[in-house]
This record gives structure tokens, C-alpha cells and sequence, in this order.
């Protein structure tokens, strides 16, 4: 039990550099492989929330937006094109978003939203509260990398 829980990756790891090591790539490595096999899976884990299908993006997003805002009683403003920034080879997709409700109401739908998986990731919440008015307005900004 002891070899499976604990020696046996030990083991695995040191063997894995110990090849690695043999093969002449010693002054190329400075971190043990497997510690940077579970970094890379944890890295890709993290990009897959930003990874969006573009052709079924918007419709994706609209739908869960619709679904929450008439689960917590709040309403939907506005939902713009979609706007795309280019960087070198990369580019990213931003959507704006724009719910008005109340306080609590767009907080709870805030926090659901960004459990959902395929639509992005959201990053930037602006919450206005107009002076005259009783309803608060949310902007979302969700950011997607296309696939």
C-alpha cells in the first residue's frame, strides 16, 4: 500500500529523469518531468475555461444568460457583437454583456455564470446603481479564446 500511495511515483519520476539524464539532455534539465507533466495538465485545465467553439459562442452564452436572468428575476439590457483583439499570432474574443436587476439578484447570477464551462471566462464585472432608479446594471465581460 505504502509502494502504490507514495514510492511508486517517487520511483517513476526519478526514472523517467534518469533516462532523460542518459540521453545528453542534462544541462537542458533543471525540473523533474513529472512535476512538469502535472503543471501542464493543470495549465491546460485552466486554458480549456477560456477555449470557446466560435460558431456556437454567442447562441451558448445567450442561452445561459437567458436561462439565469429568468431564474433570478433580473433582465437583459443589451448583448453586442462580439468584439475580437489580434496580439501577434493570438487573438482573443471579448462579449459584453448587460443585465439590470437587483443587487443580490445579479450577484447570485454573477457567481452561477461563472461556473459554466464553454463560454469563456469572465473578466470584468462593472455594477452601476443609477441615482433615480431602483434596478442595479451589470456588465460582464466574458473573455474566449477561439479554438
Amino acid at each position: 500500500m505504502l509502494w502504490t500511495t507514495a514510492i511508486s511515483k517517487t520511483w517513476n519520476s526519478y526514472k523517467t529523469y534518469a533516462t532523460l539524464m542518459q540521453a545528453g539532455q542534462s544541462e537542458q534539465l533543471s525540473i523533474s518531468p513529472a512535476f512538469t507533466e502535472s503543471r501542464a495538465s493543470a495549465i491546460n485545465k485552466l486554458y480549456d475555461r477560456y477555449e470557446v467553439d466560435t460558431l456556437k459562442w454567442k447562441s451558448k452564452l445567450w442561452n445561459h444568460c437567458a436561462t439565469l436572468g429568468s431564474k433570478h428575476n433580473v433582465s437583459m439590457r443589451s448583448f453586442s457583437p462580439w468584439e475580437k483583439f489580434t496580439s501577434n499570432k493570438d487573438s482573443l474574443l471579448i462579449q459584453k454583456i448587460e443585465m439590470s436587476g437587483t443587487y443580490h439578484n445579479l450577484i447570485s447570477l454573477q457567481q452561477e455564470l461563472e461556473v459554466f464551462s464553454g463560454i469563456g471566462k469572465v473578466s470584468g464585472l462593472v455594477y452601476q446603481k443609477p441615482i433615480r432608479e431602483s434596478n442595479t446594471t451589470l456588465t460582464i465581460l466574458v473573455t474566449g479564446i477561439p479554438q
